[in-house]
């Protein structure tokens, strides 16, 4: 099971600059003039996606601010469960890992996480990487890729920005 979710948490804000960027921009050859208006418009998404993707989507998104999937549990009584990981894993290794989030080095829990642990992020980018994204990923057929195309491309705020 191959989950990722994608959520658009603010924007895209500069459109009105855009337009008046792209109209002041008429001079400049077409590609450098998509490319300035493009830039200028920003959005922030909240995506939920397991560690794999995200140490692929680091190329376009260098800047993540971490959250935590479930913000009502704190402090020590914090548990891995079997929800937290995209497909289950071994409970040993569940207890494993428990027992490391319980001890003192948050370094030890992080480098032995499964690549199916699910993480929480917001990423505050603009239209040209989501573009960049849809060029270079958003043929693939399946997987998180395909999650991710999908659900931007789905997002109707962005839908004109898109079909440009």
């Amino acid at each position: 099971m191959e989950r990722i979710e994608v959520e658009l948490e603010d924007g895209p804000h500069g459109l009105e600059q855009a337009r008046t960027l792209r109209n002041a921009g008429d001079r400049m050859d077409r590609t450098r003039r998509a490319g300035v208006v493009l830039w200028n418009v920003t959005l922030t998404l909240r995506i939920l996606g397991p560690t794999s993707w995200w140490n692929q989507a680091r190329q376009y998104f260098p800047d993540v601010l971490w959250l935590r999937k479930r913000p009502d549990e704190l402090g020590d009584d914090r548990r891995l469960r079997q929800e937290d990981f995209e497909e289950p894993i071994p409970q040993r290794v569940l207890d494993h890992l428990n027992s490391l989030a319980h001890g003192d080095s948050r370094a030890d829990l992080h480098a032995k996480l499964p690549e199916s642990f699910l993480r929480s992020g917001v990423v505050h980018t603009n239209m040209e990487t989501i573009l960049t994204i849809l060029r270079e990923r958003g043929h693939y057929n399946s997987g998180h890729w395909y999650g991710f195309c999908r659900s931007v491309r789905g997002m109707e705020s962005l839908a004109p920005l898109i079909a440009e």
